[in-house]
């Protein structure tokens, strides 16, 4: 079997092995192990509302093309009760950048956010179209794969304590 056929074998492998979870009109969520991703599609934006049992930033990231690679991210934590937030973008395997340091703009609303118990949440909307080249545009009706984090630090550069890779269809 030649390098290309093993390469595109494995690359089908991963992609069916992500759960799928649907969103609608009605809102959804999914849950990973300490974390809860809930959303509602509302008037061109995407609300979401993410729970970590953390006392550190949660993040969110939108069609990475390899890890964190070219993601869509947001990513924020609460401290002093104040939400801080911020549209990043996924610069490297490993690392990512506010889109406003490369050039970008940040089209994140926050919502509010509470750090309560060792449990951090956090919300927030997206617009679904943006005119940001560091931002994904999100379309009813179509599969996009996603990342979630956390991590116990309020700050942008610590390493997560958990991350997961999935794959979500907005209906």
């Amino acid at each position: 079997m030649n390098l290309k056929k093993v390469i595109s074998s494995a690359i089908i492998f991963m992609l069916l092995s992500f759960p799928v979870f649907s969103a609608d009109e009605g809102g959804d969520s999914l849950s990973y192990k300490g974390l809860d991703v809930k959303w509602t599609i509302e008037d061109g934006y995407i609300v979401f509302d993410l729970t970590a049992k953390a006392t550190g930033w949660i993040s969110i990231g939108f069609e990475p093309t390899s890890m964190m690679k070219d993601a869509d991210i947001i990513i924020g934590y609460v401290k002093d009760g104040i939400l801080v937030i911020e549209d990043q973008f996924g610069t490297s395997f490993t690392s990512h950048k506010s889109d406003i340091s490369l050039g970008g703009t940040d089209d994140i609303v926050p919502l509010s956010g509470s750090e309560v118990d060792g449990t951090t949440n956090i919300k927030f909307k997206k617009p679904m179209k943006s005119q940001d080249k560091f931002d994904k545009s999100l379309n009813v009706g179509k599969a996009y794969k996603f990342i979630v984090a956390y991590s116990n630090r309020d700050d942008f550069k610590s390493m997560h304590v958990f991350k997961k890779t999935s794959l979500i269809t907005l209906k």
